[in-house]
């Protein structure tokens, strides 16, 4: 699989609570348009 730099959102790193990092994760997407995501 080859991922292009387009297709980076971002690179987090964080040491909080895990259901605190990815609620800041995804509201910072949020914050920038992205309207849908895809998680599996």
């Amino acid at each position: 699989m080859l991922i292009l730099p387009e297709e980076v959102l971002g690179i987090w790193i964080g040491e909080d609570e895990p259901s605190k990092f990815w609620l800041r994760v995804l509201n910072d997407m949020k914050n920038r348009g992205l309207e849908d995501v895809l998680i599996y």
